[in-house]
């Protein structure tokens, strides 16, 4: 939604809410769009916050409504705890919300509770195969695990939905490499080169993935272009 698209939406939710104050989806939608307004709007709580807070009370129903909260308490309440509660509300209602479920399996992942994170994706993957984001995460998930089968079927399952994913053929390329397809991996490397031909990054993983399946000559090419 483009800002002037999102202070249309504003201002026809807001007669929304006055001529229906009861009505829980036109309070959630409102606070929508002072969300995609971006600035004070987002940030200050009699805003975002309070419209959804206010259609939470009059339906604890609607997906996007706890989603939006718990990314609220992420980003501007600096409140982890309900930020967590928030979205796990959102995910029981709606498991393939990924907006919330990106965000919650990120924060299970910096407190380092894997088990929660992996039952999560999981559950989004069960529900509907295409959750690119949660196949995405539990690939980088395994691969931290050493589950490099695993690993590399999530990242395969991931760049189904999105071949232009460059982070994705890297975690593809290492998860190869865990599991000793040297070559295949070589080949999954040059893929991010082609993705980002002006970038560093892909020429290194050629480079030290090249090395590793003792293909020197082209490792030292892969060298000098990252040097370049």
């Amino acid at each position: 939604m483009e800002v002037g698209d999102a202070q249309g939406a504003v201002e026809y939710f807001q007669k929304a809410v006055e001529i229906e104050p009861d009505h829980a989806v036109h309070h959630a939608r409102l606070g929508s769009a002072y969300w995609q307004l971006g600035g004070q709007w987002r940030s200050d709580r009699q805003y975002a916050y309070t419209s959804w807070l206010q259609a939470a009370r009059l339906d604890a129903g609607i997906a996007e409504v706890f989603s939006g909260l718990g990314r609220w308490y992420q980003e501007h309440g600096y409140d982890a705890e309900r930020a967590k509660k928030c979205l796990a509300k959102c995910m029981a209602l709606d498991s393939t919300n990924s907006t919330a479920g990106a965000a919650l399996a990120d924060i299970y992942v910096a407190e380092g509770s894997d088990d929660l994170c992996e039952a999560l994706l999981v559950q989004a993957t069960d529900a509907s195969y295409g959750q690119r984001w949660a196949w995405r995460r539990l690939g980088f998930l395994w691969l931290r695990q050493g589950r490099g089968e695993q690993a590399v079927s999530a990242f395969q399952s991931a760049l189904s939905g999105d071949r232009g994913d460059a982070r994705c053929w890297e975690g593809l390329c290492e998860a190869y490499q865990s599991i000793g397809r040297m070559h295949t991996s070589v080949k999954v490397a040059q893929r991010v080169v082609e993705l980002e031909p002006q970038g560093v990054a892909g020429y290194w993983l050629c480079a030290q993935t090249s090395m590793r399946a003792r293909r020197v000559e082209d490792a030292l090419q892969y060298f000098v272009q990252a040097a370049e």
